[in-house]
């Protein structure tokens, strides 16, 4: 009876561990919830088959891939750009190509005709790789400096080209395209090079602007060429004589302006006594981030330097600050009051007589209301500028602007700034 008592307890301790055990293997994995899919990762690296999305929080990619040389999955081909690039309208190389005189027959500054053409990059995307993932876009980057470390503009673009405008004349350009894939993977080009012509002036296309244009570019008697990117001439950027401020530049122009030009400074040569800055103070219309530089210029005198010595001192103060470049100025519609800072500026750096008038006269490209001739100029200042010693315009220039007051420093620091060479280095 014993034994069998025995038999019995093994018996039954066997079936309670055996009812434990089952009962433990269900609560494990035989719930009655339905299961959950294991994460099907679609950012995996070919190599190693880790996931390559650090925005991915699965658990099932908590172990992320350290990089890896992927296999290319697309070939970008650039079009090769021939020749020199020249962004002039047919109109105004026309113009360019004639004389002086017959600056009017082509333009006289009754409507906007400053903008110039656009030049289309363009390129081709071929996939070489089965199930590459899908291109979402293209950023294209352009810049003078071959280690696209700096002065690097950036564009993005949904088709297989961008149109580019307001490059450097006479300067090499390097450019790729890189496309960026679904999941984070990036694919770029080789590097391709294009050359713009020396032909100036390098005009500029802002939207809501007229009358855009760069001081630099223009080549100097000594053969060297002013520095571009630094000092820009331009209209007016919101509206003259308004109570209250109406800006006229774009949103689209400000961003070219900010973003492209990298624009610091705006110094505003309109009357304030007569509000014909248009109700502005303190802030520029591309906003607070640009130094606002009011220098309000009287445009109703038969002498524009005599009669604005005070602020032509002021001006080249300003001038001669390195931290305000890039820099635009303007007057109303950036042809007088600012012809003559260019036309003292353009002296002052060596660029031939000829060669500031041509800049002067294409402001007739500009909507600027009527047209303007050599003559407008001559006789208001350019005599006056030529009737102080010595042998050459420069030296003309510099010793009018020291007779009207601005310090030899300043003017020694202007053309520094816009040649690159030191006075007296």
């Amino acid at each position: 009876m014993k034994k069998f008592i025995r038999i019995a307890s093994v018996i039954l301790c066997a079936l309670l561990l055996s009812a434990l055990l089952f009962a433990c293997n269900d609560n494990n994995g035989n719930t009655d919830k339905p299961q959950l899919p294991e994460h099907d990762c679609n950012h995996t690296c070919p190599v190693c088959n880790l996931c390559v999305d650090p925005t991915c929080t699965e658990k099932d990619c908590a172990n992320k891939c350290s990089g890896h040389v992927t296999p290319t999955a697309y070939k970008i081909s650039l079009d090769f750009v021939g020749g020199k690039v020249d962004l002039h309208t047919e109109l105004q190389q026309q113009c360019l190509d004639d004389t002086l005189y017959m600056t009017t027959s082509y333009a006289n500054g009754s409507k906007e005709l400053s903008k110039t053409n656009e030049l289309k990059l363009a390129w081709k995307t071929e996939a070489v790789t089965d199930n590459a993932n899908t291109v979402i876009d293209y950023t294209v980057e352009l810049t003078t400096d071959p280690t696209f470390n700096k002065d690097v503009w950036t564009f993005s673009s949904f088709d297989n080209d961008v149109n580019v405008h307001s490059l450097k004349i006479a300067t090499k350009y390097y450019w790729r395209v890189t496309a960026n894939l679904d999941g984070g993977a990036t694919e770029t080009s080789d590097i391709s090079v294009l050359v713009t012509a020396e032909c100036g002036p390098r005009m500029i296309n802002v939207d809501g602007v007229t009358n855009v244009r760069d001081l630099g570019g223009w080549q100097t008697t000594d053969g060297t060429r002013v520095k571009q990117g630094l000092l820009y001439r331009c209209g007016r950027l919101n509206k003259s004589s308004s109570t209250t401020v109406r800006v006229e530049i774009t949103d689209k122009g400000k961003e070219f302006m900010l973003d492209y030009l990298g624009v610091k400074s705006e110094m505003d040569l309109r009357m304030v006594s007569n509000n014909e800055v248009g109700g502005l103070t303190y802030t520029s219309p591309l906003g607070e981030s640009v130094k606002y530089l009011p220098c309000p210029m009287d445009y109703n005198t038969s002498n524009l330097i005599i009669g604005n010595h005070e602020q032509i001192v002021r001006i080249f103060r300003y001038l001669a600050d390195p931290s305000m470049y890039p820099m635009i100025f303007h007057c109303n519609i950036g042809t007088d009051r600012t012809g003559l800072i260019a036309f003292l500026v353009g002296g002052l750096c060596g660029v031939p007589e000829d060669t500031l008038y041509r800049d002067y006269l294409m402001s007739n490209f500009g909507n600027i209301g009527s047209s303007r001739t050599v003559f407008t100029i001559q006789d208001n200042y350019v005599y006056y500028i030529k009737e102080s010693d010595g042998e050459t315009l420069a030296e003309k220039t510099y010793n009018c602007l020291l007779a009207t007051g601005v310090p030899a420093e300043h003017l020694d620091a202007v053309i520094g700034i816009m040649t690159g060479v030191a006075i007296g280095a």
